[in-house]
């Protein structure tokens, strides 16, 4: 690949990178008004809605079957090989599934739901996992649509839906719900309304770049369009097990707890996510570069790629394990003061997800096809699991389910990671990415010097702090962490910036 060809595509890469990445800064967001809840509900209902919603949004994965990754494989090659025709067959057949599957899920729910609550302990549970039951009907959807957009490289579509359309409404309905009428019920019937319209976004916005018409016409009339079957359906018992790994910390861990302390570990959850989020902007264009390359077998340019996007990654996610990690005691308290008992488990759930959003190419594996090595990686790791958080939560409560919770994770993809090395020759370490780490390593300790040595209100030492941190981690960057490609975006960035404006 030449020099031209290898910076146009990190331009291409940037800009993508560029519109996920500024929707998810706003998403990131999702603290605020999950702060109002937690203040509005109080830590113990907050624990139980938080539960009830990790366990609908864990287990939509079946209302979703797979399409999420059946739509960006197929979408992306149709467009590469010229047969655009296709996306609505493709868009029309997953829409079918998720839609009947969503269905059949909310009266699966409305059944089951006493059986859960029973199980867990807690019949508060039951009215929230009913109304919450709804959420994938419109969601997953969503999540079809904007996906086929993502593959054809229109990013600003998640933009708009998920990071102006949905925030907005949330706020507000979330806002009016804990004014008149507070408690987990309400809370999880304003987040389904506010679905609907993040679909409605997403259907208008499909609609002006492919044709939503066409689409809905495959979907209830055309046959199914077996292929997605075909790469689905491995993906979706593999799915089921990533599933249990994802969400077996709060699940286990709600046996053994009362309503505050399970309020407690979800608030580090919240904070720890946050990571993961926005690792999802650089997922979304590792999921669109990833088919094309192992299409045509270009390991060269997919190895420059997956380095690059993983120097991005940590660009922007040290950060926030620099605020969230380095000041979990502070930040904690956004929430509400009870909060603050989670400041250490907090700090090793971020280590985690710092790990999780480095290793960029685990995508590799299950986009190639592979989807009983990841499958069986994610069964393992969650047997793993399992037996740390029985072992550890009756010794060590908070943290012992963070450690548990924690090994899950980081086995899990540096498991993956190895995997796709060994298929591909392709990893996503390099030089510069330590340096990027050891720049976040030298701003935590700088901030929590800072904050440690000063007097005065919290909230003052605390933003003085922050500033201090950020200040060390972009001179350490400028120093020695941003390789000439980076920087070269950078000026022109800014240079368009100043034109601007």
């Amino acid at each position: 690949m030449t020099a031209q060809a290898a910076a146009s595509t990190s331009e291409s890469e940037a800009g993508r990178v560029g519109v996920t990445l500024l929707g998810l800064v706003v998403q990131v967001t999702g603290p605020a008004y999950h702060a109002l809840l937690a203040r509005a509900l109080g830590v113990g209902n907050y624990g139980l809605f938080t539960w009830s919603w990790s366990v609908i949004d864990g287990l939509s994965l079946f209302v979703l079957f797979g399409m999420e990754l059946a739509v960006r494989q197929y979408v992306g090659h149709a467009l590469a090989i010229g047969k655009p025709e296709e996306v609505h067959t493709t868009v029309g057949s997953a829409l079918r599934v998720v839609v009947l599957a969503a269905v059949a899920f909310a009266c699966a729910m409305f059944f089951a739901a006493p059986y859960i609550g029973i199980w867990q302990h807690k019949p508060a549970l039951v009215p929230v996992l009913r109304t919450l039951a709804l959420l994938p009907l419109f969601v997953q959807p969503a999540t079809v649509l904007l996906c086929a957009s993502q593959s054809a490289h229109v990013m600003k579509h998640a933009l708009y839906a998920r990071s102006l359309v949905q925030p907005i409404l949330l706020f507000s309905l979330l806002g009016l719900a804990a004014y008149f009428r507070p408690g987990p019920v309400s809370a999880a019937a304003a987040i389904v309304v506010a679905s609907i319209g993040t679909l409605t976004a997403s259907a208008v916005l499909y609609d002006r770049f492919f044709g939503l018409r066409r689409t809905l016409a495959a979907a209830t009339r055309g046959s199914l369009d077996g292929r997605l079957y075909r790469f689905a359906k491995h993906l979706v018992i593999g799915g089921a097990f990533w599933m249990i790994l994802g969400r077996m910390d709060l699940v286990v861990f709600g046996q053994y707890v009362s309503p505050t302390t399970l309020g407690v570990f979800a608030g580090c959850l919240l904070f720890a996510s946050s990571v993961s989020q926005m690792k999802s902007a650089f997922d979304a264009v590792v999921a669109s570069i990833i088919p094309g390359a192992l299409a045509h077998r270009d390991f060269t340019a997919l190895r420059a790629s997956m380095r690059r996007q993983a120097r991005w990654t940590a660009i922007v996610c040290v950060p926030l394990v620099v605020l969230f990690g380095g000041f979990s005691d502070v930040v904690l308290l956004v929430l509400g003061n009870d909060f603050a008992a989670g400041a250490r488990a907090l700090r090793i759930l971020l280590v985690a997800q710092l790990v999780n959003a480095l290793c960029v190419t685990g995508l590799i594996i299950p986009m190639s096809g592979r989807t009983i090595a990841s499958g069986a990686t994610a069964l393992t790791c969650a047997l793993l699991e399992l037996v740390l958080l029985r072992a550890l939560i009756p010794r060590y409560g908070l943290e012992g389910a963070a450690v548990a919770s924690a090994a899950g994770v980081v086995t899990a993809q540096l498991a993956l990671t190895v995997q796709a090395f060994v298929h591909t020759r392709v990893h996503p370490f390099s030089i510069p990415l330590i340096r990027i780490v050891a720049a976040g390593a030298l701003a935590t300790v700088a901030g929590r010097f800072v904050l440690g040595a000063m007097s005065g209100p919290l909230f003052v030492r605390f933003a003085v702090a922050v500033v201090a941190s950020g200040a060390v981690y972009l001179s350490t960057l400028a120093a020695m962490g941003i390789e000439p490609e980076e920087r070269a975006l950078l000026a022109r960035g800014l240079e368009l910036a100043r034109r601007r404006s």
